[in-house]
């Protein structure tokens, strides 16, 4: 059954009831709230159409043509709760196939009528109501986004938005760019890409004399970022609508504060990206065991903490509950992996860190303090490897021989099978229980064997599982030992 629109949370909010705008005048920036006039009386009146079962279709479409010609298709994703959905049609004008539906009702209502008992009577209302309400649902889900889409578009259309803002919260699908050049050294550009599944994006990329001004910070702030979205943007959002509130007001800060006096501001967001970067590399690379526990306690890992202008990040994640898992199982190695991959990842910023010689003059200096840090943590790598190749070396060994049992074990039990099932064959169909009963209970080894092949496949599952999840852990070890290796190779390593 369809799930009504009206039931979902998104009914409400940017761009339903406003929209975010972003004002740019005179050098100087404020964020707006643009009132979106909704037809709430016409939504109520097919809610309550589709919840009211005196109500038909036609009631609803009756409803809907007082209200609204056809304007046309739109290109919103306003049918959907998330930007993220993977939807890349236009809004269209509903379309109903009447001609079915009233020869459905009629055929329905007319089989009521000439029931021959108040059972039968009673079973086929309620199934004609419970049919009626999933046309009403299906015909609801088509008007409601239809209602969304031009009560936006009047919005936007009416305070002539997108010629007298600078910004905006926009609901196209498919991609689009927003380039504003906020002075000769500042350019500011917004893209989004709603409705593409996991393509979707919507980001914030700012340069500074052509240079990228980079979330850095990022890498040490969250349990878990991106690499990917950390080098190519200055902020990467969660493609939620709640998040253009997070992506305008970071805008607006940014632009306000690089306005007023760009050089310093620029050079004293970069400074802080980095100093902040490099502080969680040196805290990590010397982190403690209850400060690895403060990591991974979920219930204060809220992005919330992390200051408003790094909430909605994409990409990224405080410590999960397999997180902890993990831990509770292996702390050492649970650990391990969290510094390591957080100071063998920080080796790919190098290249984008040296493109801010010009604006931060101590960039050389935290470029070589991060070589440092992943040559001194080398041997923790070079330690760990080793009992790793030792465990898998061992589980191989243990699983050669339960391998070769299981093809003895079935071996043996394919034999009787092969027997049941040329017997079943020339058996007729209301006796294959009775026959198959009787074979089991003259070969009682075929139930003993095909419990044990249940047994020993129990045994080759949990072991190949273990054997996986070693082998993913020595690859994650040697991958971060060849990053090192590239990086560093020009540095002294020690085993």
């Amino acid at each position: 059954m369809a799930i009504p629109i009206y039931k979902d949370v998104f009914f409400n909010g940017i761009n339903y009831d406003y929209i975010l705008a972003v004002k740019f005048d005179n050098n100087h920036i404020k964020k707006c709230t643009i009132p979106i006039k909704k037809d709430i009386s016409l939504l109520e009146d097919i809610i309550h159409m589709v919840e009211d079962e005196s109500y038909e279709v036609d009631d609803i479409y009756n409803r809907f043509k007082r209200y609204y010609v056809d304007y046309g298709s739109f290109e919103y994703c306003l049918g959907h709760s998330r930007l993220s959905d993977h939807y890349i049609n236009d809004i269209k004008y509903p379309e109903f196939d009447f001609s079915f539906y009233r020869k459905e009702s009629y055929l329905r209502k007319d089989a009521i009528k000439t029931a021959k008992n108040d059972v039968v009577k009673n079973r086929l209302q309620k199934s004609f109501l419970a049919w009626n309400k999933r046309q009403k649902i299906d015909y609801s889900n088509l008007c409601l986004p239809y209602i969304f889409a031009v009560n936006y578009h009047n919005a936007v259309t009416n305070y002539k938005i997108e010629s007298n803002y600078f910004l905006y919260s926009n609901e196209k699908h498919g991609r689009f760019k927003y380039p504003r050049k906020i002075n000769e050294d500042i350019d500011i550009e917004i893209r989004s890409n709603f409705c593409y599944g996991g393509a979707s994006s919507l980001v914030v990329i700012i340069t500074y004399k052509g240079i990228p001004i980079l979330p850095y910070s990022i890498w040490v702030k969250y349990f878990y970022a991106g690499f990917n979205e950390i080098i190519r943007c200055t902020r990467s959002y969660r493609p939620d609508r709640t998040n253009w509130n997070e992506c305008i007001d970071f805008v607006v800060w940014f632009v306000q504060n690089a306005i007023d006096n760009p050089d310093e501001f620029v050079r004293s967001t970069v400074m802080q990206e980095v100093e902040n970067l490099m502080t969680g590399l040196e805290s990590i690379f010397t982190l403690s065991d209850e400060e690895m526990r403060k990591k991974l306690d979920v219930s204060i890992s809220n992005e919330n903490n992390l200051g408003k202008y790094y909430i909605g990040i994409r990409s990224t994640r405080m410590a999960n509950e397999r997180d902890v898992e993990y831990y509770s199982i292996s702390p050492n190695e649970a650990k391990l992996v969290y510094r390591m991959e957080k100071i063998t990842g920080a080796l790919h910023f190098l290249s984008s860190l040296r493109r801010l010689s010009e604006i931060y003059e101590n960039i050389t200096q935290d470029i070589n303090r991060i070589k440092e840090i992943n040559v001194s943590f080398y041997p923790e790598i070079i330690i760990a490897i080793s009992p790793v190749k030792e465990q898998i070396a061992d589980m191989n060994i243990k699983l050669k021989p339960i391998l070769k049992q299981m093809d003895n074990v079935k071996r043996r039990f394919n034999y009787l099978d092969d027997k049941l099932q040329k017997l079943l064959e020339h058996t007729d169909w209301n006796n294959i229980t009775e026959v198959k009963e009787r074979f089991i209970n003259r070969n009682p080894q075929y139930t003993k064997l095909a419990k044990e092949i249940d047994e020993i496949d129990m045994q080759i599952s949990n072991l190949k599982n273990e054997l996986n999840n070693r082998e993913s852990y020595l690859k994650r070890l040697e991958d971060s030992k060849r990053l090192i290796e590239h990086y560093t190779q020009n540095n002294n390593i020690n085993p």
